[in-house]
Parts: C-alpha cells; sequence; structure tokens
C-alpha cells in the first residue's frame, strides 16, 4: 500500500538531523514529505501536489499550529515558512546556495508585518476549515483514503467543521503519547512515542480497510 504522509515537526523529527517519526514505522511504503515548523497551509499545497501526480492509496495529514504561515517568493521560486517570529525555509529550499539571505529575510519582515494587520483568529480558524475540506474533497474526488490528526487538540478543528464527517478524523500526537516525550520543554514524541503512535495509526487503518 503506497501511503502518503505529511505534518510538522511531530511527523518528521524533532530536529533537521534527527529525522525519525512515527511514519517511519509503518509497514507500508511511505512517502513523508513533513517538515520541521511547517504549516497548514503547506501540509495542504505539498499533499495535494504529490497526491495529483503519484498513486497513492492512503495520505495521512497531520494538522499543526493553525497560527504559521508561509509565502512564495518569485524572484526565487521559493516557499518561505513562518512559525512566530521564525523564517523557516520549506526543505526543497533549505540547501540551496543562490538565495540572497538578507534579501529575503527583508521581505520576510514585511510579510509578518502584513500578516499581523490581516490575521487574526478568526480568519485563522476560517483558513484552517478552508484547507481542511478543501483537502477532503480533493481526497474523494480522487478516491484516495485518508486518515486525519494533528500535533495537539488545539490543532484539531470542532466537527461542526467538516463538511464530511466520516469517521476519518483521529486522535492528536498529544493525546496518544502520553508521558512518551523528549523532555520537560519539548513536547515531541521521543521513540517510543513515535513507535506508539504508529500502532494507533496501523490499528485505525485496519480497522476502517482490513488492510
Amino acid at each position: 500500500m503506497n501511503v502518503y504522509v505529511n505534518g510538522c515537526s511531530f511527523s518528521y523529527g524533532n530536529t533537521l538531523e534527527n529525522k525519525f517519526a512515527w511514519p517511519d514505522c509503518l509497514p507500508y511504503d511511505v512517502v513523508n514529505e513533513s517538515w520541521i515548523a511547517g504549516s497548514n497551509k503547506r501540509i495542504a499545497r505539498r499533499t495535494i501536489e504529490h497526491c495529483s501526480k503519484h498513486n497513492v492509496d492512503l495520505a495521512i495529514v497531520q494538522l499543526t499550529d493553525p497560527y504559521r504561515d508561509e509565502f512564495y517568493d518569485e524572484d526565487f521560486d521559493l516557499w518561505i515558512g513562518m512559525q512566530g517570529d521564525f523564517l523557516h525555509f520549506d526543505d526543497k529550499s533549505i540547501n540551496r546556495q543562490d538565495i540572497n539571505q538578507r534579501f529575503i529575510r527583508e521581505k520576510w519582515q514585511k510579510f509578518i508585518d502584513f500578516n499581523l494587520l490581516i490575521r487574526n483568529e478568526k480568519t485563522v480558524l476560517y483558513e484552517r476549515y478552508f484547507l481542511i475540506n478543501t483537502l477532503i474533497l480533493f481526497f474523494k474526488n480522487n478516491n484516495i483514503k485518508y486518515l486525519i490528526t494533528g500535533m495537539s487538540s488545539k490543532c484539531m478543528p470542532e466537527k461542526s467543521e467538516f463538511i464530511v464527517d466520516d469517521g476519518c478524523v483521529l486522535e492528536p500526537i498529544s493525546h496518544k503519547i502520553q508521558n512518551e516525550k523528549i523532555g520537560v520543554n519539548d513536547n515531541h514524541p521521543n521513540e517510543q512515542g513515535h513507535k506508539h503512535f504508529s500502532r494507533y495509526i496501523i490499528s485505525e487503518i485496519e480497522k476502517r480497510w482490513q488492510i
């Protein structure tokens, strides 16, 4: 079974070098495009891009902090992620040598200022509603099985936000790993936490599709 996963560091690994997470424990053919500090916009964008070009039987989407954002820079043809006051290059651009860092950071600061002017709790929740239901309709129109989880409960929409409630929304990672975390100040799952969550995912897949 071809499985596609996208999320943030909870599905990638807690650092760039420590790339180990629950998708690595799944007994399927897995493509994992999760990325550190990834936003829901990046998750939706890259999920649709990949699933439109490749054969995917099941997509697993891990939602993240809805206040994260991203913007596209035409001059360098790259996506820039925003996590609070931090700039994050996308996985496709982090190692590029042709990027003018100063130029990008000046643009990024303007993007943050613009964000502060136009985004509030209402607009952020609307964005999430639009992104999630766009993904669900995309999956259904392309006959792709899907599961939706989240980093934590604050990342998960209410049931009323889903156009279709077909039982494919799971508990967030934080609810399943209990105390299996890296440390007091780091809520990322440790190795046992990732293995625990992978078993939960496998059981949910088997429960729904007897795979």
